[in-house]
């Protein structure tokens, strides 16, 4: 519902909670929460922090899925400060599971390889998390369509690059998700300014922009900002 204040209240509250408990697996879920939230945020140190513990107690309870969150959350972190490689190293082995978790794993992993210039990685991973989402996991196609988009760019197919993002916009509002349809309008305004539309560029980066402002997703709001600064 994009109330950041609230949220966090909630996580930290839950946090203490969990670790006056005895499950590791219950504060490694809240970590894992806090560490995505952190991310959100744009604070990719405490994001770091948290998930590497929530990932550390997954491995010593041996929880799978756990371990697939964090991990999952700890690649978006590497790809976020220029470490795509280790994403790929994260997520390539966790993917390969019989019974793993794709809805959620192959967009990260689809971004990796487009961090990489992997380009027949990228499509494939991204045109088979697309399918897979729209089929198991509606909710999670949003990213993946996110991702397929940026991939469809990044290779000269404009038309399929701005349908993927305005697909994943739809979803998106329909759900609620207004995060992800601040990243999405992100997206949508980048490729367009890389097309020579300056002005929709503005507007969709200026409608992401008071998103991520309503939300305290700083992280969101500087790039935006920054973006918003080169269409001036």
């Amino acid at each position: 519902q994009g109330d950041m204040p609230r949220a966090r209240e909630v996580l930290e509250r839950a946090e203490g909670l969990t670790r006056s408990g005895t499950s590791s697996a219950d504060i490694s879920s809240c970590l894992e929460y806090l560490g995505l939230f952190h991310i959100m945020l744009g604070d990719l140190v405490s994001a770091s922090r948290y998930l590497r513990e929530a990932l550390a107690l997954a491995e010593t309870s041996g929880d799978r899925q756990a371990n697939e969150n964090a991990s999952n959350d700890l690649a978006q972190v590497d790809i976020l400060e220029g470490r795509a490689e280790a994403a790929r190293a994260r997520i390539e082995p966790l993917a390969a599971r019989q019974d793993a978790e794709l809805g959620m794993l192959l967009p990260v992993l689809a971004w990796a390889y487009l961090e990489l210039d992997e380009e027949n990685l990228a499509r494939e991973t991204a045109d088979r998390a697309v399918e897979y989402t729209r089929v198991q996991e509606p909710m999670k196609s949003v990213e993946a369509l996110r991702v397929q988009g940026m991939v469809f760019d990044r290779y000269g197919e404009a038309d399929k690059a701005l349908g993927a993002i305005q697909e994943g916009l739809k979803i998106a509002r329909s759900l609620p998700y207004p995060y992800a349809e601040a990243r999405l309008l992100q997206e949508e305004a980048s490729h367009l300014l890389r097309h020579g539309d300056q002005e929709g560029a503005q507007k969709g980066f200026r409608q992401a922009l008071g998103i991520f402002r309503k939300l305290g997703a700083q992280g969101g709001v500087e790039e935006v900002e920054q973006a918003l600064q080169q269409t001036a």
